[in-house]
């Protein structure tokens, strides 16, 4: 018990209701030391006391904003996984088919690769437990698969046409990519996708950047969509590559935070060269760092759609047991002085739900949908108005693909059936694939089409589903849909994730007009209006 009440008034200390000093803080922490007594000594029946402390401080927290939360201990660990570059495993990744594991592609040089695993390996067993068959999690797999690097775990897969195959392997530093895909456009334009600003991103970066420019990129384009975030530092990290020494990247001010000025430093690899940086509705926090410093400097032209709107800043406060509050301890705003966080004041619901707003009033797909406030105008170093509008907003608009809503498509990805059957049958077919296209993905980017007979094993995977479809009765555009859904993830498991990312690109509309705004050289027209 007195661990718990140590915990609750830590979490009290963390809200930072007020010094503690204060009369009003003492009142409220003594009503929280009195519901802890009472709960000892005059409730009912025995009851979970660390249950109920979490309840109080996630109810406490969520009071705040919609960016401040309590983790466990697990949690926490999960969390930062993502963003620590990496975890202990053996470097598979995998979806699950009806109750089975199939692996869909191997970290390179990871154990499992080593070892001699393929794509469209099925896991059958993970030492003594049975994998398959059974009702066994996703997440209850992965922790089976996880262990501590240097220890060894044996499984079994079965491989078509060649039966049961036991593997043992030794469990190591598995990588968490961040910059999964670089690639040459063509011969002067470079592409970079980042996922998450991890502690890993700025170093696997500034590496992509070195190798393009070794293969003649003079223009770039970082695409940042879907890109939710991750560390303050490494946004500022990767911003200071692109900006002339001491100019002024983001600032962060919270009522117990003083404002804090972070500049750029002299030496980045490509402070000069023309620059498209592509968002979206789901590009947010550390995404809309980099973007909005890239905009308010003219260094930059912003393609897609209004980001997020999350200009909060959170830092994490420990607990004893390894369970910890992300708490919200300032705002950050651009160069120009825009905060870009989207109003709360409605509650946490009423926040999540903006994005759905969006989409409901048309904002994504059309730009005449969008409503600017003009007492939010602000003005970058060329004097171009922009905007403090809950999201940075891009310079030039590209709506969102409607094909999303469409009712067969929806139907055949609610159970992942294209995905399912392009993965076995990509595991069938591999060989006379990587035959047909002479090995070399440039063939396949350049000459893809269905396989014969793909779209009959396609029809008749789906009725098995009960979702039963005429891949003939299809219109063009969905019909190209699933070619191209076909064609990326059939080169994910044929090659890798830089492979599959040039094949999403080819029909990608932001990626598209980004190319067509650095071969013509329209982006300086753009910056200096």
């Amino acid at each position: 018990m007195k661990r718990l009440l140590g915990i609750t008034v830590c979490a009290a200390s963390v809200l930072g209701i007020q010094a503690q000093s204060s009369k009003e803080f003492a009142d409220q922490q003594s009503k929280i030391d009195r519901l802890y007594q009472l709960l000892e000594k005059s409730y009912t029946t025995d009851i979970d006391l660390q249950k109920v402390t979490e309840a109080a401080i996630k109810a406490s927290l969520k009071e705040l904003d919609p960016h401040s939360y309590y983790l466990t201990a697990d949690e926490i660990k999960q969390s930062n996984e993502s963003l620590q570059g990496g975890f202990d495993g053996i470097g598979i990744s995998y979806i699950l088919e009806s109750d089975t594991l199939v692996v869909t592609s191997l970290v390179k040089d990871g154990p499992a690769e080593k070892a001699g695993v393929l794509p469209g390996d099925k896991l059958i067993q993970v030492d003594d437990s049975l994998v398959c068959g059974s009702d066994e999690k996703t997440r209850k797999i992965s922790q089976l698969l996880r262990g501590k690097k240097g220890t060894r775990v044996t499984t079994q897969f079965v491989r078509e046409g060649e039966g049961t195959k036991t593997f043992e392997m030794d469990r190591d530093k598995i990588p968490v990519y961040t910059v999964p895909s670089w690639y040459m456009v063509n011969d002067e334009i470079g592409y970079v996708k980042i996922v998450r600003f991890g502690a890993e991103t700025g170093k696997d970066f500034r590496e992509a950047l070195k190798k393009l420019k070794k293969q003649g990129m003079k223009k770039l384009i970082v695409d940042l969509q879907d890109n939710s975030g991750g560390y303050l530092n490494t946004a500022v990290d990767l911003c200071d590559e692109f900006l002339d020494k001491e100019k002024l990247i983001v600032f962060t001010e919270g009522k117990n935070s003083p404002r804090k000025d972070f500049f750029a430093k002299a030496g980045g690899i490509f402070e000069e060269g023309e620059l498209v940086v592509l968002v979206n509705e789901n590009s947010a926090s550390a995404s809309e760092i980099l973007s909005g410093a890239m905009q308010d400097h003219d260094r930059a032209v912003l393609v897609g759609r209004r980001t997020y709107g999350k200009g909060l800043v959170q830092n994490t406060f420990y607990f004893s047991d390894g369970s910890a509050i992300r708490l919200t301890t300032a705002r950050y705003f651009t160069p120009s002085g825009r905060c870009i966080q989207k109003p709360y004041d409605e509650g946490t619901e009423k926040y999540f739900e903006t994005l759905r707003n969006r989409m409901d009033s048309g904002e994504l797909t059309s730009a005449d949908s969008i409503k600017m406030q003009k007492e939010l105008q602000y003005a970058t170093g060329n004097k171009r108005l922009v905007y403090a509008a809950g999201g940075v907003m891009p310079d030039i608009f590209v709506p969102r693909d409607t094909l999303e809503k469409d009712s067969t498509l929806r139907s055949l990805n609610r159970k992942n059936v294209l995905y399912r059957h392009c993965v076995q049958y990509t595991n069938t077919h591999r060989r006379e694939l990587m035959k047909h296209y002479q090995y070399s993905f440039a063939n396949f980017l350049k000459d893809f089409t269905l396989p014969e007979g793909y779209t009959a094993s396609l029809e008749n995977f789906s009725k098995k589903l009960d979702i039963p479809f005429s891949f003939g009765a299809l219109n063009n555009r969905q019909a190209n849909y699933v070619v191209h859904f076909t064609k990326a993830n059939m080169a994910r498991m044929l090659w890798d994730n830089n492979e599959y990312q040039q094949c999403l690109n080819e029909e990608d509309e932001s990626v598209k007009k980004a190319i067509e705004l650095l071969t013509l050289n329209k982006t300086a027209v753009i910056l200096e209006k």
